[in-house]
């Protein structure tokens, strides 16, 4: 239907759930749960009003933004900052815009991690992840079972099948098809126009986007070739690198010339390395970013002993718990400081009385966080005493920990007032660094399919 500007949903209004419902624009099943902190945006830039359709056990965050037209599967969750939806205003790819909102659809099961963007008619597949602060434009389709890394741009009208992995940091450009199964490595870049053709007075572009058949592995890899006096030559590329300018040695896994996977120890004084920062919003006083290495002499004995796989696998079963309850603990952090701020609200006579909605959020949130630490100390005991299951412990534990660190700062902000987003305050600094933490240590969505991957497989 139609409205006009002078009705409560008129273009660029937006409402909360509760308001949503009774215009008859929310059609939510049971078992939905709608942060009071979600924003709804009925109306496009044209004023025509679309429903929001949620499906049983679906979970929209706070602060997320879920546009007219948008659907939402079962058990289908938008995390906090997230965009559903999202009408396209202006000139792109060779059409103009207008903003006309349409159905954006997240699947049964499916994941719009938090900061990502999905743009009318988008189409993601039942259980498929969209990773954080990926941004998937207009009319763009994913098949199911696929996992997209974070910080990815794909362009309009993408195609992108089932069972595909794209790693960070990658660019898709317009109308690129990418067929079941695909792996694309991270920091993949495509291009639909080789001459970069823009603008030009006499000739129009030949725009002839990409295509990757099924199973098609496009990725980076560092190797070790035969050097000079018994040396080996290590060239490659590492990205997403955490304390990339701190580091006085790297452990740089790699493949030696009998094809085995081993673990070098490399001196970052050595020539030939080359360390390129690229600051996150997070993480504060932690640098991160690419390593770069062009025949950087390696001997035999900078090897570990012992299989590189397996060595990541037992130093990450140590290391995550560790990572987890630190993010844990700067939640735990928050939650104390909101909680003396309320009561020093009381005591001051500013508040008559603490609302049951203030009590219920600093409930549940110390709940939350007790639970979650309690299943990080079980999976620092099980690394302790390398138990097999440890890996798929600290995978799952430290993306649940993560996450729910995450996501009870945010719920926790809103009762700290304008205290809770300053600049300079120990709040903001924590969420910047809990954001970062989601994407470090790998991809965040990785740990999830590990632990899953452990408990079908036995």
């Amino acid at each position: 239907m139609k409205i006009d500007d002078h009705a409560p949903t008129a273009p660029g209004r937006e409402r909360i759930a509760a308001e949503l419902e009774r215009l008859g624009l929310l059609h939510a099943d049971r078992g939905v749960e709608i942060s009071r902190f979600a924003v709804f945006v009925p109306c496009d830039e044209l004023g025509v009003a679309r429903p929001v359709v949620l499906h049983a056990g679906a979970r929209v965050g706070p602060f997320a933004v879920v546009h007219g037209g948008a659907v939402i599967g079962a058990g289908a969750r938008v995390e906090e900052r997230a965009v559903l939806g999202r009408p396209e205003l202006g000139c792109a790819f060779g059409r103009e815009r207008t903003g006309t909102g349409g159905n954006a659809l997240l699947d049964a099961g499916a994941v719009l991690r938090a900061g990502a963007i999905a743009y009318a008619g988008v189409r993601v597949g039942a259980e498929t992840v969209v990773g954080h602060h990926t941004l998937l434009r207009t009319g763009v389709r994913v098949g199911a079972g696929t996992q997209l890394g974070h910080a990815l741009t794909v362009e309009r009208g993408t195609r992108i099948g089932s069972g595909v992995r794209c790693s960070p940091g990658s660019h898709l450009t317009g109308e690129c098809v990418l067929a079941d199964r695909v792996f694309l490595g991270a920091g993949v870049r495509t291009i639909n126009d080789k001459t970069l053709t823009w603008r030009h007075p006499e000739r129009e572009p030949e725009l002839r986007p990409p295509v990757f058949d099924t199973g098609a592995r496009v990725g980076t890899r560092t190797v070790a070739r035969p050097g000079p006096a018994g040396t080996w030559l290590v060239s490659g590329r590492k990205t997403w690198i955490s304390r990339l300018t701190e580091a006085r040695v790297f452990a740089v896994l790699l493949r030696v010339p009998d094809g085995r996977l081993r673990v070098a120890a490399v001196d970052a004084a050595e020539p030939g390395l080359r360390r390129l920062p690229l600051p996150p919003a997070g993480l504060a006083g932690w640098s991160w970013g690419v390593l770069e290495l062009d025949r950087v002499p390696l001997r035999p004995a900078q090897l570990l002993d012992g299989d590189g796989t397996s060595l990541l696998r037992a130093h990450f079963a140590a290391y995550r718990p560790l990572v987890t309850a630190t993010a844990l603990g700067a939640a735990a952090a928050v939650l104390d400081t909101t909680a003396a701020h309320l009561v020093d609200r009381r005591a001051r006579g500013e508040v008559p009385r603490l609302r049951d909605t203030a009590l219920h959020a600093l409930g549940r949130a110390h709940a939350r966080l007790c639970s979650a630490l309690l299943a990080t100390a079980n999976a620092a005991l099980l690394a302790e005493g390398g138990d097999p299951d440890a890996e798929s412990w600290g995978a799952a534990t430290k993306a649940h920990g993560v996450d729910t660190a995450v996501e009870v700062v945010a719920e926790l902000v809103p009762l700290l007032g304008a205290a809770g987003v300053r600049a300079d305050g120990q709040v903001a600094k924590t969420r910047r660094d809990l954001e970062g933490l989601r994407c470090a240590d790998g991809v965040h969505d990785s740990l999830y399919l590990a632990a899953g991957t452990r408990r079908t497989t036995g």
